[in-house]
């Protein structure tokens, strides 16, 4: 059953705005250049100790530090590739925020920091913000309002920066039910249905019923759903499954370290997969475990799990044994 998911930013062909740069090639188009120009300092220019031949290696260092701050600058303004604060300056075009998980304390001692959702989740939801722009209830606009559910703003401000422009702005609880949700799924079981699946960031995925509340809510609001639309909002129904491997290492390795970093590695690949309709494979599970160190990766009775949109994988436990070259 396919999942809604726009387009995907890792197929669309590298921009030409982005360019290949190398330094010798950048110094060997400078040192063209000066003796194009001036004939007689090629033979200087063969002396790797030559101030000429310096100067033009910091020229040409120069340049390729520019360029590169061109690349980086054309990056930050493309939704595939930018990241952190240059992200979150795009999702802003589109009303979006980078969402607040947990609130933090800055009364503790020492003070606990808010934690903030990842540029993943903030990339996917601010590609899927323009479905919420259509009130026909299409697959997009339901996944991103279900993504975004809000409660009722504590603060609500119109100003106008500038003739013929107002901006409406509205604050909502950093707390909210929308902090909660981590993936979402929709679709028709039949006509005139619409059936939304929620994944939770808590426990194993599962929405509580407070949770599933305020995104039924949110999404029965007469600029989501058309009247013609009956809505279901259910609980993702969550596929455990647990994973036993043996690395087996090359000479030389510690044990404890290798071990360390492959199950970081895998806890990675397991947290990427928690979301709906994801598959879990032995080729991925071997990939994560399959480290610097690593000689061979067996699996201990694994079968490959696929997931429906209303089904999410979650791993309860990884039984990592490590051996030595022996």
């Amino acid at each position: 059953m396919k999942t809604f998911n726009g387009i995907n930013l890792s197929d669309l062909p590298f921009p030409d705005v982005i360019e290949t740069i190398a330094y010798e090639d950048i110094l060997g188009l400078r040192k063209a250049e000066l003796i194009a120009r001036s004939p007689a300092s090629a033979a200087v220019l063969e002396l790797e100790s030559e101030p000429l031949t310096k100067l033009l290696e910091v020229f040409a260092y120069g340049e390729l530090t520019l360029r590169q701050r061109v690349n980086d600058a054309a990056r930050s303004l493309l939704l595939a590739f930018a990241r952190q604060a240059d992200l979150e300056h795009l999702a802003a075009s589109y009303n979006v925020t980078r969402q607040i998980l947990t609130p933090g304390d800055d009364q503790a001692f020492p003070p606990v920091p808010p934690v903030y959702e990842g540029d993943e989740d903030l990339r996917r939801r601010t590609q899927l913000a323009p479905e919420a722009f259509t009130t026909a209830g299409s697959e997009g606009s339901y996944i991103f309002n279900a993504l975004s559910a809000g409660e009722t703003p504590t603060t609500v401000s119109i100003v106008s920066p500038e003739p013929g422009k107002v901006v409406l702005t509205y604050e909502f609880p950093t707390e909210g039910f929308s902090a909660k949700v981590k993936h979402a799924s929709a679709y028709d079981p039949a006509p005139g249905q619409v059936l939304v699946s929620v994944l939770s960031r808590d426990g194993n995925g599962t929405a509580d019923t407070a949770t599933l509340n305020a995104v039924t809510q949110h999404l029965s609001g007469k600029y989501v759903r058309p009247l013609t639309d009956q809505l279901t909002v259910q609980s993702a129904q969550i596929v455990e499954y647990q994973v036993t491997a043996t690395l087996h290492l090359y000479d030389g390795p510690d044990l404890d370290l290798v071990q360390a970093e492959a199950t970081r590695r895998f806890w990675l690949y397991a947290g990427d997969r928690h979301a709906l309709g994801e598959i879990v494979t032995s080729s991925g599970i071997d990939a994560a475990l399959q480290i610097a160190g690593v000689r061979k990766v067996e699996l201990d009775g694994w079968t490959d799990i696929t997931t429906t949109q209303e089904e999410a994988p979650f791993c309860t436990a990884l039984n990592l044994t490590v051996v030595g070259d022996s």
